[in-house]
């Protein structure tokens, strides 16, 4: 598609910090500021997103801040990191790709989860306050479930898979 330049109008205070492209032309947006994960449908005639949806990015009572957010092979999931929970969050994509329910949250394996990379069913998360990288398996629904393994590493910020 060549560079991709999308306005919207989200909430004031959004914060919009990464996105996730559908191959069917939604996008979904983590608000770093407001913890909440919006859904875009996009104008291609008007060359614009119109914000259709939002969900709390975590259940969380406390500050919470969605890093990295990503949307599964398949296209049937979007996964958004949550620095303050410390947590991976799964979403179901509903009603034609305009939609979103959180289906599960777990625990990341580590602190303060800036980044991760979805990786041959397989999530491995950069836990920068932690030093170290977890690797999460996605189960046969898609969801992640904790591996236990760890891998230490000085201030992890992104990890990309090789």
């Amino acid at each position: 598609l060549g560079p991709l330049f999308v306005a919207a109008h989200l909430t004031p205070g959004a914060g919009p910090r990464h996105m996730a492209v559908h191959p069917d032309g939604q996008l979904y947006v983590a608000g770093e500021l407001d913890s909440r994960v919006y859904v875009l449908s996009w104008d291609a005639e008007q060359a614009r997103a119109v914000p259709v949806a939002d969900a709390a990015a975590s259940g969380h009572d406390g500050p919470n801040h969605p890093g990295e957010i990503a949307l599964s092979p398949d296209g049937e999931r979007v996964y958004v990191s949550n620095r303050g929970a410390d947590t991976i969050a799964t979403f179901e994509i509903t009603g034609g790709g305009t939609g979103l329910r959180r289906i599960a949250e777990i625990p990341c394996g580590g602190a303060w989860p800036r980044h991760f990379a979805l990786t041959d069913g397989h999530i491995v998360v950069a836990n920068q306050q932690s030093a170290e990288l977890s690797s999460l398996r996605l189960n046969d629904a898609g969801v992640p479930e904790d591996t236990g393994y760890r891998l230490s590493v000085d201030d992890p910020a992104c990890v990309l898979p090789v």
